[in-house]
């Protein structure tokens, strides 16, 4: 079954997009826990990956199965731009 929710990252706005296929509104995922993201991958209909450039980590979304958020949680990154395993060869 197709998700019914498309989720989209919405850099300039600080905001991750939450549109329903079912019946077509547009929700909005902000504040101070988004600063720029710049991409997103879905897991299932209920968790995405989300790439949180400005402030230098990857989240986890957690989703109800009909798009509202219900927690965002950090997976990666320490806050700060660098690296900590050394640089890419």
């Amino acid at each position: 079954e197709a998700p019914h929710t498309v989720l989209l990252t919405d850099a300039g706005n600080n905001a991750i997009l939450v549109c329903s296929r079912d019946d077509g509104t547009l929700s909005c995922l902000h504040g101070k826990q988004w600063k720029q993201p710049a991409g997103i991958a879905v897991f299932s209909d209920t968790s995405a990956v989300v790439a949180d450039s400005g402030h230098h980590r990857i989240k986890i979304l957690e989703m109800a199965s009909e798009g509202r958020a219900t927690g965002v949680r950090v997976l990666a990154g320490a806050g700060h731009a660098g690296y900590r395993d050394g640089p890419a060869r």
